[in-house]
């Protein structure tokens, strides 16, 4: 078997992160999709507000780590980004027509919010 350089194997884990990235962001707009029709079906079956308030709460729970997990992916850019200019591959573009984004530079990506309990 023949070693892969920095860049073949630079390349090859820069080819698996649009797709992961984008089937996160596809988990949180079905998720969002999910609350938004368990919030209308009470109102639109005649319910009390209460009926399926437990799964609700659930599949809220459900898009907060979703959230993390998209939380934790932007965190891992800046990771990439620092091991690519550490391996000596700075100058050079291994994803898309895009490097990493320098929102790091700017922005910093916040640790997850406490979990909120739902007391009731």
């Amino acid at each position: 078997m023949a070693t892969k350089t920095r860049l073949e194997v630079a390349r090859d884990i820069a080819s698996h992160l649009k797709p992961t990235e984008a089937a996160i962001d596809d988990v949180l707009i079905h998720v969002g999709g999910l609350i938004t029709a368990m919030g209308e079906a009470p109102r639109a079956a005649n319910l009390p507000i209460f009926a399926g308030q437990k799964a609700l709460d659930e599949v809220i729970e459900a898009a907060r780590l979703a959230a993390g997990t998209r939380r934790a992916m932007a965190r891992a850019h800046l990771q990439f980004a620092a091991t690519k200019r550490r391996i000596g591959l700075g100058e050079t573009s291994i994803g898309d027509v895009y490097d990493t984004p320098a929102m790091g530079a700017t922005e910093t990506v916040a640790p997850a919010p406490p979990a909120l309990k739902v007391v009731g």
